[in-house]
């Protein structure tokens, strides 16, 4: 029979592979704790720049630079093309295509899609009526815009139709920051809690991980520094505190309507493991770059019973 120890660091290992798919599903702005020196320039959106609250845009990059439009599931958003009508739009949390927008199809690759013959035909698309279709059940949306990869494009404004109000988002060309170091976060103490396992599943992502036994006979909760809880961790899943100060900045994929009670309380996951942002993880830029410790307390729901998890963060320079 595997003994306790042997069996606690196969669930670390489960639980580092289901932590590393679990970051993949947080929205809202990074926490990144790198810093970095003079690079090549590359698009954003200009500082000082302010949206309603409720919508999110920002510059990102997979095989190549796009928009990232994200909304808290009660706006309607349309994005006009270079040609003057719009062709996307995110209605509450519904995503419509005009498919008689040319800038529909060249959206949909870095280089351009392929456009339809009837919308290549001069200036005869402009008196097609538009086409709205549904193409996806989400209140976000990516979409790739050619001046973000035309280098000598130094700035432009992207045009959006925001509650039916016409905004210009300047898009500057910035240089980019070349690697100098990161901030990093290590556990140096865990919970006497046998049904837990806490670990961090990145070098620099701000975030911790916690998981709950699924054979777990008792509920748990993770408190702030002034010993309230804003997550919670029980037999019918994760739950955080909608209302919490805390909680624009964990990073969670939950909206505030998605909460069943009063007290603020929604699911994050259903099942035993959440990762989540921790401001007590996290530096502030210009802060001194020395090592820092943090302790989270973690408490059995309904008892006095509580523990900690004690780690350090500390600076580590580009080599």
């Amino acid at each position: 029979m595997m003994n306790f120890f042997h069996k606690r660091n196969a669930s670390r290992v489960l639980l580092s592979l289901s932590a590393l798919w679990c970051i993949v599903g947080f929205q809202g702005k990074s926490h990144a704790h790198a810093e970095h020196g003079a690079g090549e320039p590359v698009p954003q959106i200009a500082k000082g720049t302010k949206l309603p609250n409720g919508i999110s845009l920002e510059v990102v990059k997979s095989n190549a630079y796009q928009f990232s439009l994200a909304t808290d599931g009660n706006q309607k958003v349309e994005v006009i093309g270079e040609e003057g009508s719009a062709f996307l739009r995110i209605e509450k949390s519904k995503v419509f295509a005009n498919l008689s927008s040319p800038s529909w199809f060249r959206a949909q690759q870095p280089g351009g899609g392929a456009i339809p013959p009837s919308l290549k035909d001069g200036g005869a698309y402009k008196k097609l009526a538009p086409n709205w279709k549904e193409v996806s059940e989400h209140s976000g949306y990516g979409w790739y815009d050619p001046r973000l990869l035309q280098e000598d494009t130094q700035k432009f404004k992207l045009k959006l139709n925001i509650n039916g109000k016409v905004r210009e988002i300047p898009v500057v060309r910035v240089a980019a920051p070349g690697f100098q170091g990161y901030w990093t976060s290590t556990i140096t103490k865990e919970p006497a809690l046998d049904e837990l396992i806490v670990l961090m599943p990145g070098l620099s992502s701000g975030a911790i991980s916690v998981q709950r036994d699924f054979k777990a006979k008792q509920n748990y909760e993770i408190l702030d520094d002034r010993q309230l809880p804003f997550i919670q961790l029980k037999a019918d899943g994760c739950w955080v505190n909608v209302e919490h100060p805390w909680f624009e900045k964990s990073g969670l994929f939950v909206k505030k309507s998605e909460a069943v009670s009063s007290k603020g309380w929604a699911r994050a996951s259903s099942s035993g493991l959440i990762t989540f942002q921790d401001p007590r993880l996290h530096v502030k830029d210009g802060e001194p770059k020395k090592p820092r410790q943090w302790k989270i307390a973690i408490r059995v729901i309904g008892t006095e019973k509580v523990d900690t998890v004690e780690g350090d963060t500390k600076w580590v320079a580009k080599k």
